[in-house]
């Protein structure tokens, strides 16, 4: 997707191919039914894609700063991971501190780059882009939601307190203000 979002040459491209490919086809199956007509649509568009744009390669990344090199290193480093000798450790925690490294430094980077797409929003004024880019990157973020509660007497006696027979009452448990 990103070839055709910052390559016109790419995209006009995908665009001539699906048109073509769509006027031929429209010319046979004049006569077929719309499932079928969908069917053929949804094929040739995907076809046209594969063919002009590639698959991609591999498990795409979720993160957007891991680069392919990033990924190779993944891999060496699974392959050392399973090496049970000293130097198949020292290789392995080389080649960890490296990727580490390199994540970070490109996670860095990138957060450099929103920040300043951010400011640039706001410079020009175009505060609804700002907000609308902040929330999605908020958004991918996924926090914990389970409720942590807060308990007023000491757990001794709550227990103490079940062991006896009697039963702890709802009140002396306060769910924390903002969850």
């Amino acid at each position: 997707m990103d070839k055709l979002k910052n390559d016109d040459f790419v995209a006009m491209e995908y665009r001539c191919n699906v048109n073509i490919a769509l006027e031929e086809g429209n010319k046979v199956n004049q006569q077929e039914l719309p499932n079928d007509r969908w069917k053929h649509f949804r094929d040739t568009v995907t076809a046209v894609a594969s063919a002009t744009l590639g698959k991609p390669y591999g498990t795409q990344p979720r993160k957007p700063w891991i680069s392919q090199e990033m990924i190779d290193k993944m891999e060496e480093r699974r392959q050392q991971k399973n090496v049970n000798t000293d130097e198949g450790r020292q290789k392995y925690k080389s080649v960890n501190n490296q990727l580490r490294r390199a994540t970070d430094k490109a996670r860095e980077k990138w957060l450099e780059e929103q920040c300043s797409e951010l400011e640039q929003y706001g410079k020009q004024g175009r505060m609804y882009l700002t907000y609308r880019r902040v929330a999605e990157l908020k958004s991918k973020r996924r926090r914990n939601t389970t409720r942590k509660l807060k308990i007023d007497k000491p757990v001794g006696e709550m227990v103490s307190s079940l062991l006896s027979g009697g039963r702890v009452v709802s009140h002396e448990m306060h769910l924390l203000p903002g969850f």
